[in-house]
């Protein structure tokens, strides 16, 4: 028996009592359960900080402030989603209930040896010896970009920190992304859309994938490739002249290092879920929040293992270009996803799918230059915390480097085997293109 979803437009906030709002949730909230313990997560290292004095003490009560701003002006961040009952509440605080939310999500470590483990809500975590700050929190809650435009929010505000008092700071809560975008409500044709990608993304599966192994789960793995500045720039330029970006050749490449790596698989298909951001969508107010404002399809390539890179580059710019270019595409993606939860529901438990995901996070410094306001910081990471044998990979540019970092989990992968799968996306990438990179893994 299916799981009832609602559709996005029915996702309004309403008051439910004097001070309490709630909304059911989306299609892709309901997708990423607590199960998956899928977390996000972005950290830099903080470098000067106006009116810190190098203190720990005054550093860190600034921080704490300038998360409490956060909180008033982003309240979705301490909302509470129930996936028994589908929905997602958020309760005006007090000042017992914002100081209980403090000891909860906002967390100073002495040092790096104690990693936080995921919690099922978001955490700022910031680490006095190495100055290291972090913010994590579960899928459901908010996307890769959200949590790169979160910590911006955390240094500009740590230049300014002021003192907030909460009371009204449920009229900050955005809207979900159908409501944000402006996507009108679902038609028929819509509906019949959304039913028919759900149907072709089931029906191409098994998709290849990356041979795996049946362990106990260990998540929380991740494996990174940085090129330099003068690769990087060599490959950008390589791929424009070709009239591609460099997801279009970076997809190409993984999907064929993807197929290559499991030779003896008898799928025809490549077969993935590719996340967009959507945020150039919704309107101006609501596109620097800290939310899960993005869009996700299905992605189908058949017979990747007979195709050279520069014809899968191609297929991918089509791709890209395409999903970019309908306009009427995204009054299907709830109904798309609504189908996809009912029906992974309906299974039980699905069969594993190896099949290796990329996400572009783009140029880092237009989401978050290197000195806000006066706070200067170093060392960006990213990262998300994987349960089961899935791949995800990420892709963007910091400081004029065009970074790969692979998220897995101990237990369905060893570390021998990304490194050597992100080394073959790279040599994938570089070869086409003319250009000659030199590979060097990051800590």
């Amino acid at each position: 028996m299916g799981v009832e979803i609602n559709q996005s437009f029915e996702c309004i906030w309403h008051e439910i009592r004097p001070g309490v709002v709630q909304r059911s949730m989306t299609p892709l909230e309901c997708f990423f359960t607590p199960d998956l313990s899928w977390s996000v997560w972005s950290s830099i290292k903080l470098g000067s900080v106006p009116n810190a004095c190098d203190s720990d003490e005054v550093l860190i009560n600034q921080l704490r402030r300038a998360w409490i701003r956060v909180l008033y002006e982003q309240p979705q961040l301490v909302s509470i989603f129930n996936f028994h009952e589908r929905t997602c509440t958020y309760i005006t605080a007090t000042e017992e209930s914002l100081t209980t939310c403090l000891e909860e999500t906002f967390i100073i470590e002495e040092d790096s040896q104690n990693s936080i483990a995921t919690r099922n809500r978001p955490i700022l975590c910031f680490e006095k010896s190495t100055r290291r700050l972090s913010f994590r929190a579960p899928h459901y809650y908010i996307d890769g970009i959200g949590v790169i435009l979160l910590l911006g929010d955390i240094v500009k505000f740590l230049s300014n920190p002021e003192r907030t008092t909460f009371g009204g700071e449920v009229k900050n809560i955005p809207p979900v992304f159908d409501i944000a975008a402006c996507v009108p409500e679902p038609q028929a044709a819509d509906l019949e859309r959304g039913a028919q990608l759900t149907q072709k993304f089931l029906q191409n599966q098994p998709s290849i994938g990356l041979p795996f192994q049946d362990r106990p789960s260990a998540p929380h793995s991740v494996s990174k490739i940085c090129l330099s500045i003068e690769d990087s720039k060599n490959i950008v330029s390589a791929g424009k002249a070709r009239g591609l970006t460099v997801t279009h050749a970076v997809h190409a490449a993984l999907i064929q290092a993807t197929a290559e790596l499991n030779p003896e698989a008898a799928e025809k298909y490549y077969t993935s879920i590719h996340i967009y951001n959507s945020r150039s969508q919704v309107q101006p107010k609501y596109q620097r929040q800290s939310t899960l404002h993005c869009s996700a399809f299905p992605m189908i390539v058949e017979n990747p293992s007979t195709r050279d890179v520069g014809g899968l580059s191609e297929e991918m710019k089509k791709l890209y270009v395409g999903i970019n270019q309908d306009k009427n595409i995204a009054k299907a993606h709830s109904p798309w996803w609504s189908g996809l939860v009912t029906a992974l529901s309906a299974a039980g438990n699905p069969p594993a799918a190896s099949t290796p995901m990329l996400s572009s996070l783009g140029v880092i410094e237009k989401l978050l230059p290197e000195e806000v306001e006066g706070v200067k910081f170093e060392d960006f990471k990213f990262g998300i915390d994987i349960k089961g044998p899935v791949v995800t990979v990420y892709l963007w540019n910091w400081g004029g480097r065009i970074n790969f970092s692979a998220a897995w989990d101990r237990g369905s992968f060893q570390e021998g085997e990304i490194d050597e799968f992100l080394s073959r996306i790279v040599g994938k990438l570089a070869t086409p293109l003319g250009v000659t990179v030199s590979l060097k893994k990051s800590s």
